[in-house]
């Protein structure tokens, strides 16, 4: 972009620069690399007109007028240099990486007054209806959900031949899925991407069109299939830690298995596409008001609170607790605890546990490097603070600072105590924190886990479906990117390994 403002700047560029600024309207056009410039030409002459709008034409003359506005240039410099800003407005170290392969201009822009883009993922109020054909209803838990719109230019930014003909999708077959998996005997859209031209199956008679094959690496079988060309990829995939009793022994330990694999996606940064059990945005919408004091009032009979099932685990956060409970109150929920919960209820639990209480628990069960399960994200959009003990450094990167409390940063389960008996007593510093979470959004996905009559029997929340976004992406430019190969699964699996736990004491 050219750094001359005013007589200099282009069409397209003032477009997105408007665009990016999101201050002349609360509903803003959202611009594309290939928009007909025609359509750019009447959104400037609209803008600009002082009798259509007598506020636009002040802006775009103050914005671009480096002696009136000094600051200007500097802003539309700032914000569309994605060397310099390659995070656009979400520029601290939330959300780096979670930036998306298809739009290089990762400015937040905001769509209407409800959503936004940002990083090419629209994020956008979540509907408020139930599964279709579920027996027990069970509303999403996200306030937010993606959307991914397809834009034919960029996706294809990466080819040789810029627009290619596209007659027909590519089929990424799940040979080996996962629990949560939609099963279908025909190939059906990409979830929160649906005009990609990708398509996705269970059934393996699609085998030999198939460009992509997804293995959860927990089910292998003894031997790797054929590939049915050698344009076809394997992509490695898993959502546990490598603790998880699925991983003895490690099916893809064997020479067939272990350099067959193409892509990982996993849980970990490293991987060629990472998936999260939820991801933190800042809302650019100001906070809903909140009466706090009610707030607190509601939680005069509770303080901590923690939810689990699995008692014995490699993190001991069992015996963590046991001592915790011998400086504050801890009431426990699940199969490990007296209170119950019914987990085909997750909303109407999950909000009467956030009304009562003051802090969750949300303890992992093992501490790898870059595991955070939807345990963290579950709780963030409530009026409750979330208590995390993971893998130390990992919160730094997909967490807001000052929205949570992390366990690594108190020597014991005493010292965690003191401070949480601390803020139980310091009601501004309590609602500190709370005001700070509702600047953010936590987005997951809720995949539900049914029974063979199609009642949902749990739901599993996490961020995967706007991945297999990218992979499709990916698929599509392969002569650009490269197909590439993991050299050796096992050796990549575990060279990241997970650690006993220091804080006991």
């Amino acid at each position: 972009m050219s750094t001359t403002i005013g007589n200099h700047i282009t069409a397209v560029n003032l477009f997105k620069l408007i665009t990016a600024a999101a201050v002349i309207s609360t509903t803003i056009l959202v611009f594309s690399d290939d928009i007909d410039l025609s359509t750019v030409r009447q959104f400037l002459q609209n803008v600009t007109n002082t009798k259509a709008n007598h506020e636009g034409r002040p802006f775009l003359q103050n914005v671009t007028n480096t002696k009136a506005n000094p600051e200007g240039r500097q802003f539309l410099q700032n914000v569309t240099n994605t060397k310099a800003n390659p995070e656009g407005d979400f520029s601290s170290s939330v959300g780096i990486n979670f930036s998306s392969l298809y739009l290089p201009n990762s400015v937040q822009m905001r769509i209407d007054e409800k959503s936004w883009m940002e990083n090419g993922v629209i994020y956008r109020p979540t509907e408020k209806k139930n599964h279709k054909n579920e027996k027990n209803p069970s509303p999403k838990l996200a306030s937010f959900e993606p959307l991914v719109p397809f834009n034919k230019t960029l996706f294809f930014s990466g080819s040789q031949s810029p627009t290619p003909s596209v007659t027909k999708k590519k089929i990424i077959l799940w040979y080996e899925p996962v629990t949560y998996t939609v099963r279908s005997e025909s190939v059906y859209p990409l979830r929160f991407c649906p005009d990609f031209p990708c398509s996705m199956t269970t059934n393996k008679k699609y085998f030999n069109e198939s460009s992509l094959l997804v293995f959860n690496g927990e089910l292998l079988s003894k031997d790797p299939p054929l590939r049915a060309s050698s344009d076809q990829l394997f992509m490695f995939h898993n959502v546990e830690a490598p603790t998880s009793p699925a991983f003895r022994p490690k099916r893809f330990s064997t020479p067939q298995w272990r350099s067959a694999f193409n892509w990982t996606m996993d849980y970990r940064t490293d991987s060629t596409f990472p998936i999260y059990y939820g991801v933190v945005r800042r809302n650019p919408n100001p906070p809903t008001p909140k009466n706090y004091t009610q707030v607190l009032l509601s939680k005069s009979n509770g303080t901590v609170a923690w939810m689990v099932s699995n008692c014995g685990t490699s993190s001991k956060r069992d015996q963590y607790v046991k001592e915790l409970k011998k400086h504050i109150n801890v009431d426990i929920y699940g199969g490990c605890g007296s209170f119950k919960c019914d987990r085909k209820s997750d909303e109407s639990c999950n909000n009467d546990i956030a009304t009562k209480y003051k802090f969750f628990l949300a303890f992992e069960n093992s501490l790898c490097p870059d595991y955070v399960t939807e345990k963290f994200f579950r709780f963030m959009s409530h009026d409750i603070i979330t208590v995390s003990r993971t893998f130390k450094g990992i919160l730094d990167i997909q967490a807001a600072p000052g929205t949570y409390i992390d366990t690594n940063n108190y020597s014991s389960p005493a010292k965690l105590a003191e401070y949480l008996n601390y803020l139980d007593k310091n009601d501004t510093e309590y609602l500190n924190i709370l005001r700070e979470k509702d600047k953010y959004i936590y987005v997951f996905e809720d995949w539900p886990l049914r029974r063979n009559d199609g009642s949902i029997r749990f739901m599993h929340y996490h961020w995967e479906a706007v991945p297999f976004c990218q992979v499709c992406q990916r698929l599509w430019n392969l002569k650009a990117n490269g197909s590439e190969r993991v050299d050796d699964i096992l050796k990549w699996f575990d060279s990241r390994p997970c650690v006993k736990p220091t804080d006991l004491g």
